[in-house]
């Protein structure tokens, strides 16, 4: 059975072909959206790994600088004959560059943590240029740090309650964040 009667219906034929024209177009359209939206997907895929590869790349240096809070153990014996001794920590940080090139601007402070809130900074250190070296070395603020040493043999209460941050500036120029816990944080 055919589409048109006869082969010379040139009419029936032609809207027979205009009908399958129209329809191969539809098709054609719908493949051409679908495939579309596979390449918008593919292309973000693509773009969110690049962004996780920079930014990988980007904390390599950052990854490789700490600093932590130290202290020594402090005694001020009493003014006059037979009065007790006091006791005290000095406290200071502990800074390492262990990364192939320099950082800088770098900036430490410190926080006294009180139970569930920060105390104001407790002191500063800052540096221009830190360059590489992998021995960690001793940063002390710009006024000693005192804490009251009640105990001597409980230093490590006193010394868990000191905070450090430390903030730098790579050797690419963005600004990076190291809290307490280590966790290290892009900032610009």
């Amino acid at each position: 059975m055919l589409i048109c009667d006869s082969l010379g219906d040139t009419e029936c034929w032609m809207t027979f072909w205009t009908g399958t024209t129209a329809i191969g177009t539809l098709l054609l359209v719908a493949a051409a959206v679908v495939a579309g939206v596979f390449s918008f997907r593919l292309l973000r895929t693509e773009r969110d790994r690049d962004d996780r590869a920079e930014i990988a790349t980007r904390a390599a240096q950052a990854s490789l600088i700490a600093s932590w809070a130290d202290c020594e153990i402090g005694h001020e014996y009493g003014k006059k004959p037979g009065a007790p001794t006091t006791h005290y920590l000095a406290v200071f940080a502990v800074l390492r560059n262990a990364s192939q090139l320099p950082v800088y601007d770098v900036s430490i402070d410190w926080k006294l943590f009180a139970v569930g809130k920060a105390e104001p900074t407790l002191g500063r250190w800052w540096q221009n240029v830190v360059p590489p070296d992998a021995t960690p070395s001793q940063c002390d603020p710009e006024v000693e740090i005192r804490l009251p040493l009640l105990d001597p043999e409980d230093w490590r209460s006193q010394l868990d309650r000191v905070q450090t941050i430390l903030e730098f500036r790579d050797a690419h120029g963005h600004w990076w964040r190291r809290g307490s816990d280590g966790r290290l944080e892009f900032v610009a």
